[in-house]
């Protein structure tokens, strides 16, 4: 890892966050909304490793609770665990290849049904009208929609053409 990655990565961490709390809701459908951090977090997740993936889920997701008011935790909780699962898909010869390919897509929507699965739980929205209300109602399309915003990561990494790692 080199000197100015780690730098890298806190002001890119700190700009999503910015960009999550003030630009997102703008492009809201309804009350859905897509999770860049999450994007962030699978990307370093593939991009370097289970732990690293699961220690950034976790500051990213403790730093936007505290940003952005929600339940202290919940965030760092469901993005710990995003960023675990996403790492079971780390494979140091193949991050690359995965990063520009549907595979980056299927991972972020896994990751993006367990991160909005384990937040809404914990949380405790809507969660009086029983799970599969909740599943319908917020969890699949926030999924969706994050899983589509991470298409332009892809079309980018792909026109890029360069090593990633």
């Amino acid at each position: 890892m080199s000197k100015f990655e780690i730098p890298v990565f806190i002001l890119t961490a700190v700009v999503l966050i910015f960009i999550q709390i003030t630009l997102v809701p703008i492009i809201s459908v309804n009350r859905y909304i897509p999770d860049l951090l999450l994007i962030m977090v699978v990307f370093l997740s593939l991009r370097k490793g289970q732990f690293f993936g699961t220690v950034s889920g976790g500051v990213i997701g403790l730093i936007y609770d505290l940003a952005s008011g929600n339940l202290l935790g919940s965030g760092m909780f469901a993005k710990t665990l995003s960023g675990f699962t996403a790492g079971y898909f780390y494979n140091e010869t193949t991050s690359s290849t995965v990063l520009r390919s549907y595979r980056f897509l299927l991972i972020v929507i896994l990751a993006a049904l367990i991160n909005s699965s384990v937040y809404h739980i914990v949380a405790g929205y809507e969660i009086s009208y029983g799970f599969v209300s909740l599943l319908l109602s917020s969890i699949i399309p926030d999924t969706i929609y994050t899983g589509f915003m991470a298409l332009p990561v892809i079309f980018y990494l792909n026109f890029r053409g360069e090593s990633i790692g």
